[in-house]
């Protein structure tokens, strides 16, 4: 059973991917600059399968509105994705848990996401 939907697990999943991808790049040597895109990739879609699941299984209360779950884990996976991308090749002048902190903000904001 995973995990339910909710706001602190959002930011759970947030920060793990984007301490993966902190922890990625700056390991990373210049010998394996070409896989790089491979294993990016490959954190994208799980990215997108995760959320997906829990978009898939999650009940949503009376009132609330009920997003597509194909469309928005497309949305959410590519925001959290992109984000860690630019944070993890980036000076990271705040850290993993402030720009996660702001990605939940602004992705639960759209989509009425329950409190955790």
């Amino acid at each position: 059973m995973k995990a339910e939907f909710n706001k602190t697990n959002l930011h759970l999943l947030i920060l793990t991917a984007f301490e993966f991808l902190g922890h990625f790049h700056s390991k990373c040597r210049k010998g394996d600059k070409p896989i790089e895109p491979l294993i990016e990739a490959q954190v994208q879609i799980e990215l997108y399968e995760f959320i997906l699941e829990w978009f898939t299984h999650h009940q949503w209360q009376e009132g609330e509105s009920t997003p597509l779950p194909e469309i928005t884990a497309t949305t959410m996976s590519w925001a959290i994705f992109g984000v860690g991308i630019q944070w993890s090749r980036g000076d990271r002048k705040f850290t993993a848990e402030q720009v996660a902190d702001q990605v939940v903000t602004f992705l639960s904001g759209g989509i009425g996401c329950p409190p955790g």
